[in-house]
């Protein structure tokens, strides 16, 4: 169910004429497969609903999102936390900048780093200026720019000279080129920084449309950005609106014959984490891991297959690698096909890979609503209120531990309740995927004006 009113008509995008520029903003293209999933179904929906349009990407990794999307793209934002204006620039002097910049960020001695800043802020300055111009250059004849995805609107990664800063600025030049600006179905949090409680803030000000895909969202932007509009609506996760007809799941007899248990580790709490992921005490991490480890054997014991599967590859997997060699040192077997592990490094692999299991374990927001959408009941240690709020919307509250405080006997004990309810939890998760189907259905017929070719 969604909140707030909405219009029963909308003229955001015309489905009336016969060319339609869009663009499409998100931090994609760097391992998360959350945000993967979530573009992924924003473009299945705009060709659906707006065959007619043309679809541009702006993401952080451009050259990836054109490989796996197929449509072209621009960074979603300039120097230096992305280089690729630069890259893509044919100026020698604007790379001679740059090439001066990131040396002076590279000299390993503070003091004597410090002592050039006065000659790097403005090199600097004048190579966001060249992409500012660049991307207002670029941003011509688009009727709709939309930013979507669960990480938008939080400073974790940067800080406020990242996605914040960007936001603004496309917010900006969307505003000066007369067009659209809609920000769909998004998450909030955690923003720490005040200049990115402004910049998110008047972002949202110049928005058209707006919506939050849970009530925890729109109540912290309330709260923590003193931005309130009572009538931006709720609609879910645009994960949940992902059309699975592309993707290739498990026949009957490829299908495992034994009970596979899909499991998806992260590096949870470890040093070297962005500031509110990690810990300075690597004895959090440790005893992660060893409960982790713990969890794995009692399985094993139970008779069941362990089928590791990663949400953001790059750093997920080396966690499973730690598992397995603590396993291998404490003796137990994992050559003989009780641990199964393939690549999912994309969607297509990733949805493949949960469809294999007969229940999941996890701790990503998005392995776990992905799991949800393939009906596979599951069983959540949650380090984030997102992740509650989910699974109380499917009624699966009784399923989802905390992360930092679950004993291990809790996960034995739910696990087994798990399996025994399973077609109960089964019809309930069905029930809701249903629902929220509906739900985004509505949205993107209020987005786009139009109903489904």
């Amino acid at each position: 169910m969604f909140f707030g009113k909405i219009k029963e008509k909308s003229e955001l995008i015309s489905s009336q004429k016969k060319s339609l520029k869009i663009g499409l903003m998100g931090p994609w293209g760097y391992g998360n497969l959350g945000d993967a999933a979530i573009q992924t179904a924003m473009i299945q929906n705009l060709k659906k609903y707006l065959p007619q349009a043309e679809i541009v990407g702006f993401s952080i990794f451009p050259e990836e999102t054109q490989k796996r999307h197929h449509i072209p793209a621009f960074a979603m934002c300039g120097v230096p936390g992305n280089t690729w204006w630069i890259e893509n620039s044919q100026s020698r002097l604007i790379y001679l900048f740059y090439k001066v910049s990131k040396t002076i960020r590279e000299i390993q001695n503070s003091v004597v780093r410090k002592l050039f800043i006065p000659v790097r802020l403005p090199l600097e300055f004048i190579l966001e200026c060249f992409a500012v111009f660049r991307s207002f250059r670029i941003f011509k004849d688009f009727d709709a720019f939309i930013v979507s995805g669960g990480g938008q609107l939080d400073d974790v990664f940067e800080g406020a000279w990242q996605q914040p800063y960007a936001l603004l600025l496309w917010a900006i030049i969307s505003k000066l080129r007369r067009t659209k600006f809609l920000v769909v179905s998004v998450g909030a949090g955690p923003i720490q920084s005040t200049l990115s409680k402004f910049f998110f803030k008047t972002a949202l000000s110049l928005a058209d449309y707006r919506s939050y895909r849970d009530k925890n969202s729109k109540k912290y932007i309330e709260d923590v950005l003193r931005f309130e509009r009572e009538k931006d609506p709720i609609f879910p996760d645009l994960a949940h609106s992902l059309d699975l007809t592309p993707y290739h799941f498990v026949s009957s007899c490829e299908k495992l014959n034994h009970k596979v248990v899909g499991l998806s580790p992260i590096p949870h709490r470890r040093p070297g984490m962005p500031p509110g992921l990690d810990s300075k005490d690597d004895g959090v991490y440790q005893n992660y891991l060893f409960q982790m480890v713990e969890i794995v054997k009692w399985l094993i014991q139970q008779k069941y297959k362990i089928l590791f599967f990663t949400g953001q590859d790059p750093i997920d997997r080396p966690v499973i690698e730690e598992i397995k060699s603590i396993l291998h040192e404490q003796g137990v077997s994992i050559d003989d096909g009780t641990i199964i592990e393939n690549p999912t490094t994309t969607v297509n692999q990733l949805m493949h890979e949960i469809s294999r299991a007969d229940w999941v374990i996890a701790s990503r927001f998005h392995s776990i609503l992905l799991s949800l959408l393939l009906e596979k009941p599951v069983l959540a240690l949650s380090f984030h209120d997102k992740i509650d709020s989910l699974m109380r919307r499917f009624c699966q509250s009784e399923y989802c531990l905390s992360l930092d405080s679950f004993e291990l006997n809790q996960v034995y004990e739910k696990f087994l309740q798990l399996v025994a309810c399973s077609e109960q939890v089964g019809e309930e998760i069905a029930q809701e995927n249903h629902t929220c189907q509906n739900e985004l259905e509505a949205q993107y017929r209020l987005i786009f004006g139009t109903s489904a070719t």
